[in-house]
This record gives C-alpha cells, sequence and structure tokens, in this order.
C-alpha cells in the first residue's frame, strides 16, 4: 500500500530536482519522494538512503501536510517558516 500518490505535475518537478542536483537534502528528499511513489516500501527507501524509518515517514509527512504549496517551496523550505 503506497503513503501517497504524486501528481503528474509533481511527480516532473521531483523528478527535474533529483536530476540536476543542487542542494543534497533537497535531492535526497526528493529521491525519496520519487521511490515512494514508485511503490516502494518505507523500508527500501531507508535502506537506500541510509536513514531510519522514521526519517523517511517524517519527510513524506511533511510533503503531504504542505501540499498546499508548490513543490519546491514544499520541499527547500524549512518547516519552521
Amino acid at each position: 500500500m503506497a503513503l501517497f500518490r504524486l501528481a503528474p505535475r509533481a511527480r516532473k518537478t521531483l523528478r527535474q530536482i533529483a536530476r540536476t542536483g543542487g542542494r543534497g537534502r533537497e535531492v535526497r528528499r526528493a529521491q525519496m519522494l520519487l521511490w515512494l511513489d514508485q511503490l516502494e516500501t518505507v523500508q527500501q527507501v531507508a535502506e537506500r538512503v541510509r536513514l531510519s524509518r522514521q526519517a523517511v515517514y517524517a519527510v513524506a509527512r511533511r510533503y503531504i501536510a504542505r501540499h498546499a504549496l508548490p513543490v519546491t517551496q514544499n520541499l527547500f523550505e524549512r518547516a519552521g517558516r
């Protein structure tokens, strides 16, 4: 069961971020969200990025909670802003 499904436009933006490099944390977050969208398990994603499952869940929860923001803002801004 998927945590969420990305909208086609969000998927395209996240792919561009993941491909173009840039800041490491944002690239890693984009990759995690894309892998989850491709129905990889949280455990698989956590192993790929060498983080805990809880960290992967936190990225997904934060993305979902901030879904009203444009994808780039959602990914790049800190949670407290």
